[in-house]
């Protein structure tokens, strides 16, 4: 499980440890909504909800089903939405309209 408390532009160590299968716990916070499966793959506590942060992290190692569930759903979509080559395609088109 992965455990994201502080903001971070992209998230990408949250895409990075749901490619490995592992359910997330962060704060919800924009750039999280789009990298993970809210609520299946992920569950995004508010910010300085520090209880219900730890209450969350608590309820996925207690739950070995709830926590293979979201690590299947986490790997899954990872491998729809971050194709190496789609998103290789991606960085060259944004390098391209940024040199124009």
């Amino acid at each position: 499980m992965l455990v994201h408390w502080r903001p971070e532009g992209f998230a990408i160590p949250l895409v990075e440890a749901q490619a490995c299968g592992l359910p997330i716990v962060a704060t919800d916070l924009p750039p999280f909504h789009n990298n993970t499966v809210p609520n299946s793959s992920s569950m995004l506590i508010k910010p300085n909800e520090y209880v219900a942060f730890a209450n969350a992290v608590i309820d996925i190692v207690k739950d070995k089903e709830l926590r293979h569930s979201m690590g299947t759903i986490s790997r899954q979509f990872v491998c729809m939405h971050f194709d190496k080559a789609k998103v290789l395609d991606d960085e060259i088109r944004l390098v391209k309209s940024v040199m124009r």
